[in-house]
């Protein structure tokens, strides 16, 4: 089980299973850049079966990873990636409020992103069959926008999701990407579903996000000036000034 952070890439790396790619992930020659890195820790020594044997560095003049990010959160030269600009770092790993210049990039996305994983070339080589037991759930499979709300409560949630790596995001923050995707969507309903979730959840970052839906789709950011959360009260008044929400400047971190 994901209980607790560990290198997994450095390891990897280590062990010889592959070589840092540029957007970051370890690319393996049979598998690409899609393997699943595991580990297993126990209490004693265990000698090693042979010497890794490094690869080297196969991604030679390829930078489709790099040009393919919709946040360019990718350094222009690869192997750093800035995390304040990464979708997946703010649908998965934050529960507070995104950034709006991210939530106009997002599109549809509700969990993670991917593009610079997907693109990879090295990925044709992988097999095409799914190891047992991590097979996509048909229910997850390109999911209805509102029957995903509808399971982001408290008392729906975790059933809804059981054993998937979409709990990480918890209840809050998975109704709060849910609400993006309906923002960055044309579906005139919309409007309505934002308000009612606006009206009703007791999570002050989904209300703050379901206003800018709400905005998104015509409608007045001013109620949310009486919310009793500071939070909605900023995002009430950003959306009434129309404010731009700006990228941060890159600071590229390695690995």
């Amino acid at each position: 089980m994901d209980s607790a952070p560990l290198f997994e890439r450095d390891l990897a790396f280590r062990k010889g299973l592959g070589w840092y790619g540029r957007q970051g992930s370890i690319i393996h020659p049979e598998v690409g850049a899609s393997g699943l890195l595991a580990q297993l820790v126990v209490d004693r020594e265990i000698d090693a079966e042979e010497e890794p044997d490094f690869h080297p560095d196969r991604c030679g003049t390829c930078r489709l990873c790099i040009q393919v990010c919709p946040t360019s959160a990718i350094h222009p030269d690869g192997y750093r990636v800035d995390s304040r600009r990464c979708i997946s770092y703010w649908t998965i790993e934050t529960r507070g409020m995104i950034p709006r210049w991210i939530r106009e990039r997002m599109g549809r996305r509700v969990f993670g992103c991917d593009d610079c994983t997907m693109v990879c070339p090295w990925n044709r080589r992988s097999s095409r069959d799914v190891p047992a037991g991590l097979e996509p759930r048909r229910e997850n499979m390109a999911p209805r926008l509102l029957e995903l709300l509808d399971d982001c409560v408290p008392e729906r949630f975790e059933g809804r999701f059981a054993k998937s790596p979409v709990l990480r995001a918890g209840w809050d923050g998975m109704a709060r990407n849910v609400l993006i995707a309906m923002g960055n969507s044309d579906a005139s309903n919309f409007k309505e579903v934002a308000l009612e979730r606006f009206r009703s959840t007791p999570s002050e970052v989904v209300r703050a996000t379901a206003l800018w839906t709400y905005f998104r789709h015509g409608g007045d950011p001013s109620i949310g000036r009486k919310d009793p959360s500071q939070i909605v009260q900023n995002e009430a008044e950003d959306l009434l000034s129309d404010r731009p929400s700006e990228a941060p400047s890159p600071a590229f971190l390695s690995g």
